[in-house]
């Protein structure tokens, strides 16, 4: 009884700590983003399958296309393009639909997008990768 009771207050206190820190540097509003773009790219990276993409996402880059793309991405920061290229082509195509949507907050969105795991995108990344998906013709596709 008494390791239960250990474990699950250093559980406790962990989760605190974490949820104190906000992953990245910078004013208050920006500790809130990390958290939310990490949440954000779990899930779709993890249960977001390319088959549920929305209709109006353009196809799937392949071959040089998608190393090209790929390439242009990292060249907005190394984060940009996080452990599983997958995950990222899925995260560009979302984000195309977004842009062809019309949506406000594109560069925020961007980057919550295109976070993976505790990589931590800034707003300007975020305009960086939509310049990268506009320039490129991928979302034309």
């Amino acid at each position: 009884m008494r390791i239960r009771t250990t474990v699950v207050g250093v559980a406790a206190a962990l989760l605190l700590a974490v949820t104190g820190c906000g992953g990245g540097g910078g004013t208050g509003g920006d500790e809130a983003t990390p958290t939310t773009a990490a949440g954000g790219s779990e899930s779709p990276g993890e249960s977001g399958a390319p088959s549920s993409a929305p209709s109006s996402a353009p196809p799937a880059a392949s071959g040089s296309d998608r190393e090209a793309l790929l390439d242009a991405l990292r060249a907005v920061g190394p984060a940009v393009v996080g452990a599983d290229e997958d995950a990222t082509m899925d995260a560009a195509r979302e984000q195309c639909e977004a842009i062809r949507a019309g949506e406000g907050g594109l560069d925020q969105a961007a980057a919550d997008r295109f976070a993976q795991g505790d990589m931590y995108i800034s707003e300007e990344q975020g305009k960086g990768i939509n310049e990268v998906l506009k320039k490129s013709g991928f979302c034309d596709a």
